[in-house]
């Protein structure tokens, strides 16, 4: 005698959410980076001016080698940095230079532990903090957090500019198109 075991399928979505454009956002704006040192961060108001920056390095022992693992975990602490300064604001725009983690901010689904992790915790300051958050790909050499994230300060309060920055979404996957 047989037995057997029926599956029946789960449904799973698939497609792509894209944030809004960045230029028609009216939105706080967290520029941030991350390295094998630690996260930095710099604050900006919906006038893109200036208002506070954060760095810290990771905990001893900790091995954050990876960019996957690393950069999600800037984005929580900077988050959750400034927190109290995000709080009613109805959006914030988070500018990192990790394509991959914007990529999989607009995916249905992913199967990173990292990723998954900071989308979780983004939906729970959502509810806390009371807004959409929206991440945006920033090309490396023009993120002006990267001299924090290595631990040496603060070389630029400027915001990034738009024209030729690399500003915008992550490219889709050919399969996502």
């Amino acid at each position: 005698m047989e037995t057997g075991i029926k599956n029946d399928p789960v449904p799973t979505l698939s497609g792509k959410r894209s944030p809004p454009p960045l230029e028609s956002v009216e939105a706080m704006f967290i520029i941030v980076d991350a390295s094998e040192w630690g996260w930095g961060a710099l604050l900006f108001n919906k006038h893109k001016m200036f208002l506070k920056s954060a760095a810290a390095p990771w905990p001893v022992g900790e091995d954050f080698r990876s960019s996957a693992k690393a950069e999600p975990r800037g984005v929580k602490e900077a988050v959750y940095f400034f927190r109290d300064s995000l709080e009613n604001t109805k959006n914030t725009c988070i500018l990192t230079d990790h394509e991959s983690l914007v990529w999989a901010s607009g995916a249905i689904f992913t199967h990173s532990y990292h990723y998954n992790g900071v989308f979780i915790f983004l939906d729970k300051m959502k509810k806390n903090l009371g807004g959409e958050f929206h991440l945006y790909f920033l090309q490396g050499i023009h993120n002006t957090a990267d001299s924090l994230s290595r631990g040496r300060g603060v070389e630029s309060t400027s915001f990034p500019l738009f024209a030729g920055s690399g500003l915008g979404t992550a490219s889709q996957c050919p399969w996502q198109l």
